[in-house]
């Protein structure tokens, strides 16, 4: 009775992973054909295939976006933490070269989000749907063909070049990271406010 039982789910999960694969092949199907008409170019076809190839991973954590807060924090944990890790374990162990640089990316810019969040964790609780927020935010870095790593990940290393932190030729001078451009900005605020205030202060002292 119970082998017949397990015989069953597993018939079941079986079905379950060929439908998706099938609906995931005329997706690609349909991405080819519209790459043939001219409705979009063989690199954004590509970035689409492997959208979809691993979206699958990150459907638990989709799901956890109808969810509670409490509940939405387990799927930042899957998306941010789990998925990565298992992808970038595979990518080591089959000695992918892309691969591993795509994920030793992940991690570089993983681990600046993950400090900028502890820094502002305590007004985000504060916000309503942060939690959501931060789960689409891990799920748009964990996928490629978004982008959105690559992006993030040319920030850090320009911030960190500007700050000399890093030293790499061809990202910018210190003056041009994000960074001193707000310190500059604070600075000169300030000046103006204590300029302000001694000029006020000499009006009242010439009456």
């Amino acid at each position: 009775g119970e082998e017949s039982d397990e015989d069953e789910s597993d018939d079941e999960d079986d079905e379950e992973e060929d439908a998706i694969a099938s609906v995931i092949s005329k997706l690609t199907s349909l991405l080819s054909l519209a790459t043939m008409v001219g409705l979009c170019g063989p690199k954004t076809r590509d970035r689409a295939n492997v959208v979809l190839r691993e979206s699958l991973t990150v459907l638990p954590s989709l799901v956890c976006l109808f969810m509670p807060s409490y509940f939405t924090s387990y799927g930042v944990i899957w998306s941010s933490l789990l998925v990565p890790a298992a992808n970038s374990a595979r990518a080591n162990k089959a000695g992918e070269g892309v691969g591993r640089d795509r994920w030793l990316k992940y991690w570089c810019v993983y681990a600046v989000l993950a400090c900028v969040l502890e820094l502002f964790g305590g007004v985000l609780r504060w916000v309503p749907f942060s939690t959501h927020g931060v789960l689409l935010l891990f799920i748009g870095v964990s996928l490629p063909g978004l982008g959105l790593c690559e992006a993030l990940f040319q920030f850090v290393v320009n911030e960190a070049v500007g700050l000399g932190l890093v030293t790499s030729a061809g990202f910018g001078e210190a003056g041009d990271v994000f960074v001193v451009r707000v310190i500059r900005g604070l600075t000169g605020r300030a000046k103006a406010r204590q300029g302000l205030k001694g000029a006020g202060e000499g009006v009242v002292k010439a009456e």
